[in-house]
């Protein structure tokens, strides 16, 4: 089951762009990487919209398949669900998967596939905590 959607912009600067979603639109920065400094992402948040934004380096950082092919207009969507494995599982041999199944070094498991239409969608889940 999706719980929510972010999508995950891709810019040219995101320092910039979160200058700009704060100052005219009155989005609040949520999180950023790094803590301080050069950010190559960002979350922002407005009532219940949550944005991400992703420097072009960040993102083909992360998928160098696709290097040469992005640009600052891109999007991917980035959805929390419940039973993630599950649906890694059940998709996996049907979709043109870009980034398989991982533990990520903020707190998630994730997976990432593109679209017919090219765009990427990361599925997300919390790691369960340990006990």
């Amino acid at each position: 089951m999706i719980k929510s959607l972010s999508p995950n912009m891709i810019v040219e600067n995101v320092n910039e762009t979160i200058e700009y979603y704060k100052k005219f639109i009155g989005f609040e920065l949520i999180h950023t990487v790094p803590d301080e400094g050069t950010f190559n992402w960002a979350m922002m948040k407005h009532g219940e919209i949550n944005l991400m934004f992703q420097s072009v380096e960040s993102i083909i950082a992360e998928l160098p398949q696709f290097s040469g092919q992005l640009n600052s207009r891109g999007c991917a969507l980035f959805m929390v669900v419940e039973g993630l494995e599950q649906m890694y599982r059940k998709i996996k041999d049907d979709v043109e998967v870009i980034k398989p199944f991982e533990k990520t070094f903020y707190g998630m498991n994730e997976f990432t596939i593109l679209d017919i239409n090219g765009y990427f969608l990361t599925f997300a889940e919390p790691v369960a905590e340990e006990r």
